[in-house]
Formats: C-alpha cells, sequence, structure tokens
C-alpha cells in the first residue's frame, strides 16, 4: 500500500462491500437474482483482488496495463451489481454474459458462494 496505489485499495474495498451485501441478501432481491450473475460478479472480485495490480503499478514496469486490468474488472462488477441493485433482469442478464465470456475462471465458484454465504 502506498500513495501510487491507495486508489485501489480504496475502491476495492468499497466493491467488496457491496458485493457481499448483495451476496447476502441475492434471494430476496427479487426477479433480478440469477445465481450465474452473482457468480460473476464474484469473479470479477477475485480477478481485481487476485492479481498483483498494486505491486505492477508501484514498480512502473507496466503500470497503466495493471491500472487498466484493475479498473476493468472493477468496473464490471460495479455495473453487474447496479444493474441487480436497479432490478433490470435483461441488463443483469446481458452483463454476466459478456463478462463471462471475456473472463470465464473459477468454474466452481456458486457451490463455494453457497458454502460461504447461505451455509454459515
Amino acid at each position: 500500500m502506498n500513495s501510487e496505489t491507495q486508489w485501489t485499495w480504496d475502491r476495492l474495498g468499497a466493491l467488496e462491500d457491496r458485493f457481499w451485501n448483495m451476496a447476502k441478501s441475492s434471494p430476496s432481491v427479487g426477479p433480478s437474482f440469477r445465481p450465474s450473475v452473482l457468480e460473476q460478479a464474484a469473479r470479477e472480485l477475485l480477478l481485481a483482488q487476485s492479481s498483483d495490480w498494486q505491486f505492477i503499478i508501484s514498480t512502473g514496469a507496466a503500470g497503466d496495463y495493471a491500472a487498466k486490468r484493475f479498473r476493468g474488472h472493477c468496473d464490471a462488477l460495479e455495473d453487474l451489481l447496479n444493474a441487480m441493485e436497479s432490478g433490470d433482469t435483461a441488463r443483469t442478464d446481458s452483463l454476466a454474459d459478456v463478462n463471462h465470456r471475456a473472463d470465464d475462471c473459477f468454474p466452481a465458484i456458486g457451490t463455494t458462494l453457497r458454502a460461504v454465504v447461505y451455509e454459515r
């Protein structure tokens, strides 16, 4: 954590809180809730968290690339959360589909989400 990366930690912390609040309330969100959308939101959160974006930004070697990728995953997560909160089912499904095609990783994330959110 340093002055060059503080913005990433601030954004990530806020998105983590929003994601977990949405995940805990997801079954009661109503018709806008689709497990696949929440799963894709979790993927985007993990992709924003899981790389060494802050290290890369700090070294200056490829800082622009790292900042772009970090912002991209955060933007995708934020868009999914906003769409879910708005109740726009078509938009949530569309965003989840587009983002899933771009980043189809963590295939068992649904099982993990259910265990963490619903079985505690």
